[in-house]
């Protein structure tokens, strides 16, 4: 029995409604989520609702997505999104789960992130009603206009530590994180911007953030900007960005934990495709994210230059767009050649 299914290409040229859920293995919140997406693929399949799980899951575990599905007694189809391109296209924090419902053209009807129980109820809701109104007889819809949709999101996160081994020298950490991320969309082609503030204090002399006891320090960096201009055929990105290259196993820079740290590419790639054949140039600076709340300290920028480069040909049909990879054969068959 076919525990899931990978179905590559469909996450950007599938019709219809569609409810594409991110997800990761490393990801606790996710795993809880996975029955209420099997249940909504399960009971409104019938209906033409496609669910589509996305996984964000790096060259480190990507093998273990199908075990980890299979485990879980899932049975939707996935695909992966090495370099979450997909993820921050619908949410740009990046946070994990996050569930969208979109309509037959293409457009967010309701999107979530997290995962809370009872989240399947809304989420049953909203598919309820965009399904019947596609099944409702339509008036023809008007054309498009020439619109910029704008949109934000501010997190926040506070944190308190106490040493259990020296606490005379290694006093309490006082801190608090905020992101804040504006974003601009025109069409497929969108500019955003990620501001993180981060305020430590109270550690004991010779720590950090300061040498003296009830010291603070304050870092304020716009942390992340991205114009990402998509012509189509012609794909540019200038600023900040996911990149990997020899399927990760050369270079992977990407969010790597739940946390929110992350490593992007800071400088500009060209995507050109003509029908199967994709080629890709990219170029810039490593820029890790400063904030590290696991160690709870500002760390220093880097100095470490990438320039690279790829393609897809015919081989690969099913590699197209968005460098969204077919992850694998059916669960129990092994993976797919890529």
């Amino acid at each position: 029995m076919r525990t899931a299914a990978v179905i590559a290409g469909l996450v950007l040229v599938a019709a219809g409604a569609a409810v594409y859920a991110f997800f990761a293995t490393w990801c606790g919140p996710c795993r809880s989520e996975l029955p209420d997406i099997q249940e909504i693929h399960r009971d409104y399949g019938s209906r033409g609702l496609r669910v589509v799980l996305v996984s964000e899951d790096g060259p480190s575990s990507a093998a273990e997505v199908a075990g980890f599905l299979a485990q879980a007694g899932v049975r939707v189809p996935y695909v992966l999104d090495p370099e979450s391109e997909m993820l921050v296209r619908y949410h740009p924090a990046a946070t994990l789960p996050f569930t969208v419902l979109l309509d037959g053209q293409g457009r967010v009807v309701f999107a979530h992130a997290g995962y809370e129980p009872g989240d399947l109820r809304t989420l049953r809701a909203q598919v309820e009603a965009l399904l019947a109104r596609a099944e409702a007889p339509q008036e023809p819809a008007p054309a498009p206009g020439d619109e910029v949709a704008a949109s934000a999101s501010v997190q926040g996160l506070g944190l308190w530590r106490r040493s259990r081994f020296d606490p005379r020298r290694d006093g309490d950490l006082a801190g608090a994180v905020t992101r804040i991320e504006p974003r601009l969309e025109h069409g497929r082609s969108s500019l955003s911007f990620r501001l993180d503030t981060a305020l430590l204090g109270d550690r004991a002399p010779g720590g950090q953030p300061g040498p003296e006891p009830g010291a603070s320090a304050g870092d304020l960096r716009l942390e992340r900007a991205l114009l990402d201009a998509d012509l189509g055929a012609v794909r540019l990105r200038a600023g900040d960005y996911y990149a990997r290259l020899g399927r990760g196993m050369a270079l992977s820079l990407r969010r790597v934990d739940p946390l929110g740290t992350d490593t992007t590419l800071r400088g500009g790639r060209l995507d050109v495709e003509s029908g199967l054949v994709r080629v890709s140039a990219l170029a810039g600076l490593v820029n890790p994210q400063n904030f590290d709340p696991i160690e709870a300290r500002v760390l220093p920028d880097v100095d470490d230059h990438v320039v690279g480069g790829g393609g897809l040909g015919p081989a690969c049909p099913g590699s197209r767009r968005r460098g969204l990879r077919p992850a694998g054969r059916a669960a129990g068959r092994g993976p797919g050649r890529t």
